[in-house]
């Protein structure tokens, strides 16, 4: 897993409270290489809170499995979308069928780091009902320079193309849990702008 923290040109949607800047966007590259389901993933999110949950709300988000987009949708209301990965060396390029989505620059900056659990959480929303999905980890943790070399212009705007913020976490094994339903999806304020549209269940096992 790697994760970067961006800043954009402008405050990005926020349907529930922001925690940090509105101008925070992280983005996260997965793969799974061994367990229920074998992808990558690519998603841009912000992290927000309702009431005492915490997690990530995602405003984008690609894999290359029809099985993880369907299960994406339809079990953790994510606007999971079709994508191809395309990895090389430090780099990786991601594209869909209009072009190309993003291309980053991934670098471990430390040759080993601790072995330290992680709670992961994530909203989603079907049926204008509010999800959050959990998940727990463990995994080994290194600071990472992470660099956008390309960016779709329908993208949120970056204000820099460098990561204020990197790490990658490998080997890492994660256990996700059935989402919970938090009630209505709250409305968002007036002035806030439109999200992006995108172009029950066991625990999973999974590992990076």
């Amino acid at each position: 897993m790697w994760c970067g923290l961006l800043t954009t040109a402008r405050p990005l949607p926020a349907p529930l409270r922001t925690l940090f800047s509105p101008r925070t966007l992280a983005a996260v590259l997965m793969r799974y290489q061994q367990g229920t389901l074998r992808y990558n993933e690519f998603a841009l999110a912000s992290l927000m809170r309702r009431g005492h949950h915490i997690g990530m709300w995602v405003h984008y988000i690609w894999v290359d499995s029809r099985a993880s987009l369907w299960g994406g949708r339809q079990i953790w209301g994510l606007p999971k979308q079709m994508a191809e990965f395309t990895w090389a060396d430090h780099h990786v390029h991601i594209t869909d069928a209009a072009g190309q989505l993003a291309a980053l620059s991934l670098i471990p900056r430390a040759q080993r780091g601790p072995v330290v659990p992680i709670r992961l959480g994530g909203f989603g929303h079907a049926n204008s009902t509010l999800l959050l999905a959990t998940a727990t980890a463990r995994g080994r943790i290194r600071p990472a320079s992470i660099k956008v070399t390309a960016w779709a212009d329908h993208l949120p705007q970056l204000a820099r193309t460098s990561a204020h913020y990197g790490l990658v976490v490998a080997p890492i094994r994660i256990t996700a849990h059935a989402p919970k339903h938090l009630g209505p999806l709250p409305s968002p304020p007036a002035d806030t702008p439109s999200p992006a549209k995108p172009r029950p269940t066991e625990r999973s096992h999974f590992r990076y």
